[in-house]
């Protein structure tokens, strides 16, 4: 996929994220490059895939660690990317799109005052549930 949408190469340890919009066929998928960017892999119809550097989009702080958690939040399918932010002193960051805006971003951290991650090679997962989004990563 990363040959097909032209996209830059993964960083040799960055975790995958992969969905379908609920009630559609298209297809995302999202990982850190090697630049330490998040990237969002895009298709409709499985053939054509197109790469967005969500980094640069949101304007959002650049990953320190290699993990994504991402997810939709029907029935709109607002579009939710998280990951700990270097220049943010390690602070939970949601980047995020809503229907018809640009891609955004939120510190989670201080916004919550939620806990520190533990490390930078500490998992990160997420859902939504009736609307709203559920973060969990281990702090310290």
């Amino acid at each position: 996929m990363t040959a097909l949408s032209l996209s830059p190469l993964a960083n040799a340890k960055s975790g995958v994220q992969a969905l379908v919009i609920p009630g559609t066929k298209k297809m995302r998928v999202f990982y850190v490059s090697a630049a330490g960017h998040i990237m969002q892999l895009a298709a409709t119809n499985n053939l054509t895939w197109v790469k967005t550097d969500l980094s640069k989009k949101s304007l959002a702080p650049g990953p320190q660690s290699f993990r994504v958690a991402a997810f939709t939040t029907p029935p709109q399918n607002e579009m939710h990317v998280f990951h700990v932010g270097y220049t943010t002193n390690y602070h939970v960051i949601q980047m995020y799109k809503p229907p018809s805006l640009p891609w955004t971003y939120e510190d989670m951290t201080a916004l919550t005052n939620g806990g520190i991650p533990e490390s930078l090679y500490s998992d990160i997962a997420g859902f939504s549930f009736q609307n709203n989004q559920y973060v969990f990563y281990v702090a310290q």
